[in-house]
C-alpha cells in the first residue's frame, strides 16, 4: 500500500520532530550527568510540549501539525507592582474605575465598560 504525498510529508514532519524530541532529551540528561558530577541542584526539567493535528475534512487542504509549547507566566514582579502602584496606580485606577462607569452608562459603551472592570485590578497594580 503506496502512501500519499500528504502523508509521506506528515510522517517525515513527525519523524523529523521526535529526532529534535529525543535530541533534547539527551542534551538536557547530560547536562543534568554534568551538574551532578559538580554537585549543582539539578533544575526541574520542562513540560512535554502538546502536538495539536489540525483537519479541515471540507477541503482538500493539507493536514497541518503544531507545537504547542507550555504557557509562560509573564506577569511583572512583585517589586515592580508595587512601585508601580505607589507612582501611577493609587491615581491611575480610580480614574480607570470612573470611566468604566461612565462607559457602562451607554448601551454601546457597556461591553468596553465590563471589560474596563474585569480589567481593573490590572489599572492599580499593574
Amino acid at each position: 500500500m503506496e502512501l500519499t504525498l500528504r502523508e509521506r510529508i506528515e510522517q517525515e514532519e513527525l519523524a523529523k520532530f521526535e529526532e529534535e524530541r529525543l535530541r533534547a532529551e539527551v542534551r538536557a540528561r547530560l547536562a543534568s550527568q554534568a551538574q551532578v558530577a559538580e554537585g549543582a541542584p539539578t533544575p526541574p526539567a520542562p513540560p512535554a510540549p502538546i502536538i495539536v493535528n489540525v483537519t479541515n475534512t471540507n477541503s482538500s487542504v493539507a493536514t497541518s501539525t503544531a507545537v504547542v509549547g507550555p504557557a509562560r507566566d509573564q506577569s511583572p514582579s512583585m517589586v515592580l507592582r508595587l512601585l508601580y502602584f505607589c507612582f501611577i496606580g493609587w491615581w491611575f485606577g480610580p480614574l480607570w474605575l470612573f470611566a468604566a462607569l461612565l462607559m457602562c452608562g451607554s448601551v454601546l459603551g457597556l461591553p468596553i465598560g465590563v471589560l474596563m472592570f474585569s480589567k481593573s485590578i490590572k489599572a492599580f497594580f499593574l
